[in-house]
C-alpha cells in the first residue's frame, strides 16, 4: 500500500501535504512513511521535486 500510494502521490493523485486541499490526502497511518520514501527520492509532500 505504502507503493501505491508513493506512487499516487507522484503522479499527483494524491498528497501528504495536509495544506492542500485540492487532492485527498494519503490515510493518516501511511502518511509519513510515504512522506520518507518521497524524501528519499528528492521529492516535496506534493511529489515535486524540493527545491
Amino acid at each position: 500500500m505504502v507503493d501505491m500510494y508513493t506512487a499516487l502521490v507522484i503522479a499527483g493523485k494524491r498528497t501528504c501535504n495536509t495544506e492542500n486541499t485540492k487532492i485527498t490526502l494519503v490515510p493518516t497511518r501511511y502518511r509519513a512513511v510515504v512522506l520518507e520514501n518521497l524524501d528519499a527520492l528528492g521529492l516535496d509532500a506534493d511529489g515535486s521535486p524540493k527545491q
